[in-house]
């Protein structure tokens, strides 16, 4: 059946189809690649020289102009979502020259887990 598919017999199971074979080669790949978790770095903290971290990126990009208002959904909503103003903050982050790559869903959360700590009504 393994030969059907291009594979060679690397183990000694009975195989029933395509299916169990995926199964099967995906429990393999899993076996001999370790995997080695995201390790966290802290927001204030993830530059080698401390003039800009990834924090004082997003708190420079809410304050510059209107964008917390826009970051908000306040009056006269132009389309914008929140997605797509969590990805301006990334890359805002990534042109500043922070080593730590954040993602749109790292900045998302970033935001919803500061919740009432990062109020910029003034």
């Amino acid at each position: 059946m393994l030969a059907a598919f291009g594979a060679e017999d690397p183990f000694h199971k009975q195989i029933c189809g395509k299916r169990c074979y995926n199964t099967v080669m995906k429990a393999q790949r899993q076996v001999m690649t370790p995997h080695t978790p995201k390790k966290r770095i802290p927001w204030h903290n993830d530059v080698p020289n401390n003039s800009v971290n990834s924090l004082s990126v997003l708190i420079k990009w809410m304050t510059d102009g209107n964008n917390y208002n826009r970051y908000r959904g306040g009056e006269g909503q132009n389309g914008e979502t929140k997605q797509t103003l969590v990805g301006e903050v990334s890359s805002a982050i990534g042109d500043s020259g922070v080593m730590t790559a954040r993602t749109p869903n790292d900045v998302m959360s970033k935001n919803i887990s500061a919740g009432g700590q990062l109020s910029w009504d003034v």
